[in-house]
């Protein structure tokens, strides 16, 4: 299975997801686009007990980055990955117990998203940020709650968005959630959630001003697009 893709331009398109052996075990699956054919490109499987792209982006040609996550006997933790024009390697992050299901890439910087992952977190939004080849990891606070999870990230010269979906105990539902990083750090954005089901918002994009985020609604299985300007 394919779950994403990013492209430099027509002749240089990556997607990334995974493949399950027969016996069972998912391993991590990416394929290459020349302008011509597709292709499989090897890349590490460094999860013991299983591995999963979830997100690619790309910054140019030798700059693709993959995220998803390793399973480990003892725990799991995210996966990222580096294409440097050569061959896929494994970039440490540090932080166990999570996962990364978002990835952007923007003026050479790294942004992933995704959600801790263990009983005693539960679920918390989770951003990491590679800047000058060092990565700052941030559980976000006030924003969400139990059982959160973000799905996608995108990144301007002025901000950083990350949507995606968080438990509302009172009714129920998983809700639409927004957030946003400038200089004062991360805060939570006002979004629709509309329908009485569930709420999700699965990917996000920003161009300039205008700010494009959607998914599905489970009343009646709607498409939902929600757009933000920018002010």
């Amino acid at each position: 299975m394919l779950f994403s893709a990013a492209a430099t331009g027509a002749g240089d398109v990556w997607a990334v997801g995974e493949r399950q052996d027969r016996d069972g075990r998912f391993a991590t699956l990416v394929e290459h686009f020349d302008g011509r054919t597709w292709s499989v490109v090897p890349s590490p499987d460094p999860g013991t007990s299983g591995n999963h792209f979830d997100a690619v982006a790309a910054g140019g040609p030798d700059d693709v980055w993959a995220v998803g996550q390793r399973d480990d006997a003892a725990s799991d933790q995210p996966l990222v990955e580096h294409w440097d024009g050569r061959h896929w390697s494994v970039v440490p992050v540090g932080v166990p117990g999570a996962l990364f299901d978002a990835v952007t890439v923007h003026n050479g910087q790294v942004w992933a998203a995704g959600q801790t992952d263990n009983a005693t977190a539960q679920g918390r939004p989770l951003v990491a940020h590679l800047r000058d080849g060092r990565w700052e990891t941030t559980v976000l606070t006030g924003i969400g709650g139990a059982f959160t999870n973000l799905t996608g990230i995108a990144a301007t010269d002025r901000t950083v968005w990350t949507v995606g979906t968080f438990f509302d105990p009172v009714t129920g539902n998983q809700h639409t959630l927004v957030a946003r990083h400038d200089a004062d750090g991360w805060h939570a954005v006002d979004a629709p959630s509309p329908g009485t089901g569930d709420a999700v918002l699965g990917a996000v994009s920003a161009a300039g001003a205008d700010v494009w985020a959607g998914f599905a609604k489970t009343d009646g299985r709607d498409p939902l697009v929600e757009h933000h300007r920018d002010r």
